[in-house]
């Protein structure tokens, strides 16, 4: 049996163009977003930090499917000493994508609706977005948080 959050991540993934999402800020704010906002069951515990609502156990979920192959993180240069972090899903992750999606799972057709509405939100602005729905502000002051946010 696949844990839920695993399953509903992959099938975040699976929704998206080519199964990939760029930046890590992006994708902490994409899944506070689904729980807050369109209320899919991810059970991953936020908190206030830099960008607004951060999940330490989404982090750590992302870096196991890494390390279990069925996402494949590219680090991409975006200027001097800046990168960004691209993560895509591996021939396995599309694999139990396409398994959850043939499930016709009323959730996983949620999820797929929900990604296509995120997918036209700029990065900047899914930040401002999580901030309202979830309540948690950046932990820095606005004008100190400068650094790049599709890291």
């Amino acid at each position: 049996m696949i844990d839920t959050d695993v399953a509903l991540l992959i099938a975040v993934f699976g929704s998206h163009d080519n199964g990939k999402i760029e930046g890590r800020t992006r994708i902490q704010k994409e899944i506070c977003l689904l729980k807050f906002q369109s209320e899919i069951p991810f059970t991953f515990n936020y908190k206030s930090y830099y960008y607004g609502p951060y999940s330490e156990d989404l982090s750590e979920t992302i870096n196991t499917l890494v390390g279990v192959k069925l996402l494949k993180e590219t680090m991409v240069s975006v200027g001097y000493n800046s990168y960004r972090y691209v993560y895509s899903l591996t021939e396995q992750g599309k694999k139990l994508s396409d398994k959850l999606f043939a499930t016709k799972e009323p959730l996983i057709a949620k999820i797929k609706r929900e990604i296509e509405k995120l997918e036209i939100i700029g990065t900047p602005e899914l930040v401002l977005l999580a901030k309202a729905k979830s309540g948690m502000e950046s932990t820095a002051k606005s004008s100190c948080v400068t650094r790049n946010q599709n890291e």
